[in-house]
């Protein structure tokens, strides 16, 4: 990840499903977050909400989130018909409900 932040991504069954969360760590090695398929979620005493990180480390955990999906089939495989729209919307719903940490 950029900016000093390091990830790490836990993979998990759930129910008849699976899912994920991705672990979030500050360059001083703090966990300041964990991003999941929704975006930034409370955890571990953290308020998903009041993450903050910069641009270029919400986009990579974006793409993160979208090949996770992708693997669980919740998302188009990349380069199908509608793809590229369903992960445009994907997109801006996290965006939009003020998970995605800036």
């Amino acid at each position: 990840m950029s900016e000093g932040y390091k990830a790490r991504i836990d993979c998990f069954n759930i129910g008849l499903g699976s899912s994920f969360e991705v672990h979030v760590y500050a360059p001083n090695g703090k966990e300041v977050g964990i991003y999941g398929a929704d975006g930034f979620f409370n955890k571990h005493g953290t308020i998903g909400s009041d993450v903050k990180v910069p641009k270029s480390v919400s986009d990579t955990l974006n793409g993160i989130a979208v090949d996770e999906l992708r693997k669980m089939r919740k998302l188009p495989p990349k380069g199908t018909p509608g793809s590229r729209q369903a992960v445009k919307e994907y997109t801006k719903k996290v965006k939009k409900s003020g998970q995605s940490g800036c």
